[in-house]
């Protein structure tokens, strides 16, 4: 018997930082059909997902280096996430503190994140200081960074969102 084959991470467009869009129509067998934004210079889908096999991505040495530093972050992440879940619930954030906050990963409640690094996340990018998660969550609405229906549970109970 094999082992089962390790699903690849998946890498989200951060909306809190600088991205582009892909308008226009492509047709069927552009490399570029299925791109629909680009961010530090790699292609993500229109589900927001880091394209990592992308021709563009494989020719680059530079972007293949940065997509796969991105992926093993993903991964460690997932793992962390995982190993707290297993653990005694300890509430100290096991994420890479070097890491850049991902505000839609912390509204989706797919990356742990100390408050005071989303605050302070929030403040360098909007120049406003936030006070508690209610108001951090309504301003990432209102600044279109994730969408209601994509909060999590805990964060959609926080703003009495059904």
């Amino acid at each position: 018997m094999g082992t089962a084959p390790q699903q690849q991470p998946i890498v989200r467009l951060d909306k809190s930082r600088d991205f582009a869009t892909v308008h226009g129509d492509r047709p069927p067998g552009d490399p570029h059909l299925n791109v629909g934004f680009y961010q530090n210079g790699l292609p993500y889908n229109y589900e927001e997902k880091l394209i990592a096999d992308h021709p563009e991505v494989e020719r680059d040495p530079k972007k293949k280096e940065l997509a796969e530093k991105l992926l093993k972050r993903a991964a460690k992440q997932a793992k962390n996430k995982v190993a707290t879940a297993e653990n005694s619930g300890d509430p100290l954030n096991l994420n890479d503190p070097k890491a850049p906050v991902n505000l839609s990963a912390w509204a989706r409640g797919e990356q742990d994140v100390v408050w005071q690094e989303v605050t302070n996340a929030i403040a360098r990018r909007f120049a406003v200081r936030v006070g508690n998660k209610r108001d951090a969550l309504e301003l990432l609405l209102e600044e279109k960074i994730v969408a209601k229906n994509d909060l999590s549970d805990e964060h959609l109970k926080l703003l009495d969102i059904d």
